[in-house]
């Protein structure tokens, strides 16, 4: 497991690097588009093991990639009244701080869904758990989310 100096050093390495991927390779200069780019190499960096075969930054820009495009060209995830790209997120180590909060298991559903963007029904099997029951944990996340940013509970999630 990196130590979180080594993560910063790594998130501070990329960051320019990746806002400047986001507006050549999709012609634009969406903020929400590279803060979903940063979101995805923060937990790239975090998801990461030495003993992948795929380098961290071949790793990273797959994952930044992949985030970006879904964000530009469509989201499946629109029952969960919580996107974490409003969010002008002033350190970007706080996505890892709440994540670091959860339990492995919460954290691993967080990023299925969030980050690898796959289905309820997808993440229940891959977990052994009903698509009702992510779905009630995917509420209290966002829940909790909403809590540690500090951003109003509509009472809808």
């Amino acid at each position: 497991m990196k130590s979180k100096k080594k993560k910063d050093e790594i998130i501070s390495k990329y960051t320019p690097i990746i806002e400047r991927y986001v507006v050549k390779k999709f012609h634009t200069f969406n903020e929400d588009a590279i803060q979903e780019g940063l979101l995805a190499m923060i937990m790239a960096v975090n998801d990461h093991k030495p003993s992948y075969k795929t380098p961290l930054n071949v790793y990273i820009f797959n994952r930044v990639s992949r985030a970006v495009k879904t964000l530009l060209y469509g989201k499946k995830h629109d029952n969960t009244d919580f996107n974490f790209t409003e969010r002008n997120f002033e350190n970007l180590s706080d996505l890892g701080v709440f994540i670091d909060n959860l339990s492995k298991k919460d954290a691993e559903i967080f990023r299925l869904f969030f980050i690898d963007d796959m289905t309820l029904e997808k993440i229940g099997a891959k977990m052994g758990c009903t698509k009702q029951r992510i779905s009630q944990k995917v509420k209290v996340l966002v829940k909790q989310a909403r809590r540690f940013y500090n951003v109003e509970d509509s009472g809808e999630a």
